[in-house]
């Protein structure tokens, strides 16, 4: 344990935890995550209603659905290894391996970043 009593994410542990994170992702279709992720933005209320958004938005809805459950399984099953690790640096750990994942596969535009997996929560 290091600084203050936390259980901190080593960077030989952080690495272990991305190639754990790319293995699993290999079963979904980060093409379809990264159309989900692709222009999208948050609701603009002045500019549309909230059914205006969703019919817009619709087609990103079942991507969006499997990236809120993937990061979720994956940040429960990891806070349960860093219990006094904040869940913001584990989300941020586990966003930074798919990021890495989409550009492995030449993806550069319509990566997953923590503005676009809060906007898939709601």
């Amino acid at each position: 344990m290091e600084g203050g009593g936390k259980k901190r994410i080593s960077d030989t542990r952080g690495k272990r935890i991305r190639r754990e994170i790319t293995k699993d992702l290999a079963a979904y279709d980060l093409a379809e995550w990264q159309k989900a992720c692709k222009g999208f933005g948050p609701i603009h209320n002045d500019h549309e209603t909230r059914r205006e958004y969703y019919e817009t938005n619709r087609f990103r809805l079942e991507a969006a659905r499997e990236i809120v459950d993937f990061v979720g399984v994956w940040e429960e099953h990891l806070k349960s290894d860093f219990e006094s690790e904040p869940r913001t640096d584990i989300r941020k750990r586990i966003i930074a391996a798919i990021r890495a994942a989409q550009r492995k596969k030449k993806m550069e535009l319509g990566l997953l970043n923590a503005v676009k997996l809060s906007g898939f929560k709601t």
